[in-house]
């Protein structure tokens, strides 16, 4: 009787305690111009955006211009970052305008992508629909720097985008 009793009280101690461990928030890869990084949510693969630019969008079956949230990678390799410094271009700049498509100048901010400080800028816009972004400039070890845009609809949650980019530049990895 004595068995059967702490048998039962094992299994009900194991299940307590199996019920407290909250399921792993499943993680998915992003992989771009020799980087990668995870997140919490699914991005599409990769599509290319322009010149040495990458796109990706959240949901992973939205078409550009319907998603929810998307990053867009632009790799400055060192001869077109001394090219563009020579010319007196900003890349932050050049990449929020050339490939985010505004021109009005955001909010300075920073943030760690790995190891790595990255510069940017916070800067909201309304056309062609009402969207806010975040662009950073990462250098990278080989010298060459990475632009990491992210961008999401006003009907996206600020904390989820948020969440989202502090995982990417949490997990970020060359």
């Amino acid at each position: 009787m004595k068995q059967t009793a702490f048998f039962i009280m094992s299994v009900a101690a194991i299940l307590i305690a199996l019920s407290a461990v909250a399921p792993a928030e499943p993680k998915y890869p992003v992989t771009v111009h020799g980087i990668g990084f995870t997140t919490g949510v699914e991005f599409s693969a990769p599509q290319k955006a322009g010149l040495n630019a990458l796109l990706l969008v959240y949901p992973k079956n939205s078409s550009p211009g319907k998603e929810g949230m998307s990053i867009m990678a632009v790799l400055y390799d060192r001869e077109q970052k001394k090219e563009l410094d020579k010319a007196k271009i900003d890349l932050i700049e050049y990449t929020r305008s050339t490939f985010m498509g505004s021109v009005v100048a955001g909010t300075a901010i920073k943030k760690k992508f790995g190891p790595r400080a990255a510069r940017g800028e916070r800067f909201a816009k309304k056309i062609p629909r009402p969207v806010t972004a975040e662009v950073y400039l990462v250098p990278l070890k080989n010298g060459s720097s990475v632009a990491l845009g992210f961008q999401w609809q006003a009907d996206m949650k600020a904390d989820a985008a948020e969440r989202i980019i502090a995982e990417a530049a949490a997990t970020f990895r060359e």
